[in-house]
């Protein structure tokens, strides 16, 4: 290959390249997601926790531990009665699902009086580890917010994960944030006391 061929390679390949560079990611897992309500998710989320209770009692604890150490087990038995309550250790929660199986890192919630954002703020790993902001709006005030780590590769070394946020806000309600990661998928749940 002459010396000028190889130029005119390398040339188109920086401009095709810088093209693609330009072009939005309109890829579902990085659009953002609108939730407004939970309806008709029930099945999905019965069978994401089902799936959970099952990975824990098949794992191969050779090359994973069952369940990542602050995990609250309790969640992986609550049940859901219909689409808008869930019942856990006898107590109720009205819920909004933030994402299930395939959760994206940025969308919207509306949970009764509170409005959920969240957003990707940057990649922090190598390996596909994100820190995500989660701003909780009561009306058009923000009344909290948190960020929570999202790193595939801890989360990979369990066979489940349950992590919870809890939230008491300033009028008393409490919201409480659940990151549940199986090795199919993650649920993410936002319960109202």
């Amino acid at each position: 290959m002459s010396r000028t061929s190889l130029l005119i390679l390398v040339i188109s390949l920086l401009v095709f390249s810088a093209l693609c560079l330009g072009v939005p990611n309109n890829s579902p897992n990085n659009s953002p997601t609108k939730i407004q309500a939970s309806g008709g998710l029930k099945g999905n989320i019965t069978a994401f926790l089902s799936e959970a209770k099952r990975d824990l009692e098949t794992c191969n604890t050779t090359l994973k531990k069952p369940l990542s150490p602050g995990s609250e087990r309790d969640y992986l038995n609550m049940t859901v009665l219909n689409d808008t309550t869930i019942e856990v250790k006898g107590r109720l929660y009205r819920y909004a699902v933030l994402g299930i199986w395939n959760v994206s890192f940025s969308g919207e919630a509306q949970l009764e009086d509170y409005k959920v954002l969240w957003g990707q703020r940057k990649n922090i790993t190598s390996t596909g580890g994100q820190e995500i902001n989660f701003k909780i709006y009561s009306g058009e005030k923000v009344v909290d917010s948190f960020t929570y780590y999202y790193v595939p590769f801890q989360l990979d070394s369990f066979c489940v994960s349950v992590n919870s946020r809890r939230i008491t806000l300033p009028n008393g309600d409490e919201l409480t944030f659940l990151f549940m990661h199986t090795e199919r998928g993650d649920l993410w749940l936002l319960l109202l006391a």
